[in-house]
């Protein structure tokens, strides 16, 4: 909740990621699916959030690391629909789970004395919550592992030129985002 981030970071990502997996998981063995999927608007993760989702919406993993998504993999139907990206300002059930998340991290920081239904809230949420910590060398170990099993897997051409072409879009994105000028020979 206190991470700072350097340009060169994507926790947004990963936390897309996660968020998907925790949706899987709350729902696995039920017969309840997802028929709308908002996420607030991201400026800089949206494109790739629009292009993941396809992907990451059929697949749920079996681990718990910051890159979970990636390994262990198998296929689920729980998220049936797209993705749509909206504004909070615009979207009230965004607005809510913003002013949640807000009592939250005020909860940690400085707790919420004297705020009876408020502390009530916060604990409703944090009993049904999934709170995931990871640090930079957490995701290098996961990272290895997911190259690992990745190589493992049978992937036709097509699929590993599409993978080649969104890693490259990817890196060319956080480069920019690093103010690196692409055009500069190394």
């Amino acid at each position: 909740m206190d991470f700072k981030r350097s340009a060169g970071d994507a926790p947004n990502m990963i936390a897309f990621g996660r968020l998907i997996d925790t949706v899987h998981a709350a729902l696995e063995g039920s017969k309840l699916g997802v028929r709308k999927f908002v996420h607030d608007d991201q400026r800089e993760f949206g494109r790739f959030m629009r292009q993941w989702f396809p992907v990451l919406r059929g697949i749920d993993a079996d681990s718990t690391g910051a890159l979970s998504f990636m390994g262990d993999l198998r296929k689920i139907g729980v998220i049936r629909c797209d993705i749509e990206l909206a504004r909070s300002t615009e979207t009230p059930g965004l607005q809510l789970i913003d002013i949640v998340l807000w009592l939250y991290r005020r909860s940690i920081a400085d707790s919420l004395r004297g705020f009876l239904r408020c502390c009530e809230l916060i604990e409703f949420v944090s009993d049904r919550a999934v709170v995931d910590r990871f640090t930079r060398a957490q995701l290098a170990e996961d990272a290895a592992q997911m190259i690992g099993e990745l190589q493992s897997l049978p992937l036709s051409d097509e699929e590993l030129a599409r993978g080649r072409e969104a890693t490259k879009t990817m890196e060319q994105v956080r480069l920019q985002r690093m103010g690196l000028d692409l055009r500069r020979p190394g």
